[in-house]
């Protein structure tokens, strides 16, 4: 009878672990681009504001070191968001582990919001340009950074900056950002590996950037 019961434990904790790796892997592809990247704003922005109305400074950054710190049920939210942001761009769950070792990773909130800046700039007309690479997001290929350079149109982006991706805008003819421009995207922020801490203050300075506080 111990045997029997020893299997079906067994079985059971078996089911269980396949059973998360499943919803692990399954993607959220009911929301289109622009909700999602709604959401994640507005999540965001939620965020900051029970951050500035809060009195209690020893479990938060003050809001004037430029700088945020995600309480546990905050991280689920904007990871969760961010997830749903770069399934809708076509990456999928499985990418993400791929790339970041998890889906617990603060640098998927950072690399949900290059997306969504790279598709505004995308959908304005403008490439985005990595200036330390030349790698243009907006077409998934190269520059010359010299040319670049002596571009009167060329100017930094201050959000992606904010990133950690120093990028400037150039006028341009762009298409919609695409899986293999997002990944590249993703390499380039998680060698950074800014934990929590750091994720909040890229945050607050994109947020900051893009005036959404």
């Amino acid at each position: 009878m111990k045997f029997i019961s020893k299997i079906a434990i067994a079985l059971f904790l078996t089911f269980s672990f396949f059973a998360c790796s499943d919803n692990e892997l399954t993607e959220n592809i009911s929301l289109t681009k622009e909700q999602a990247i709604k959401n994640l704003k507005d999540n965001l922005i939620d965020i900051k504001s029970k951050h500035s109305k809060s009195k209690n400074t020893s479990s938060r950054f003050p809001v004037d070191i430029n700088g945020f710190v995600f309480e546990e049920e905050e991280k689920g939210q904007s990871l969760d968001n961010s997830i749903a942001l770069l399934n809708s761009f076509g990456v999928t769950n499985q990418d993400i582990i791929e790339e970041f070792g998890s889906l617990e990773n603060p640098d998927i909130i950072t690399t949900a919001l290059a997306s969504s800046r790279i598709e505004e700039q995308s959908q304005l007309g403008y490439y985005v340009v990595d200036f330390e690479t030349g790698y243009n997001y907006s077409t998934d290929s190269y520059v010359d950074l010299k040319g670049m350079n002596n571009t009167a149109n060329s100017v930094v982006d201050c959000a992606m900056d904010a990133l950690g991706i120093p990028a400037g805008l150039i006028v341009g003819s762009a298409k919609n950002l695409g899986r293999k421009a997002l990944l590249k995207a993703a390499r380039k922020l998680a060698t950074r590996m800014l934990g929590w801490v750091g994720a909040g203050i890229a945050v607050y300075e994109f947020g900051d950037c893009m005036e959404w506080w």
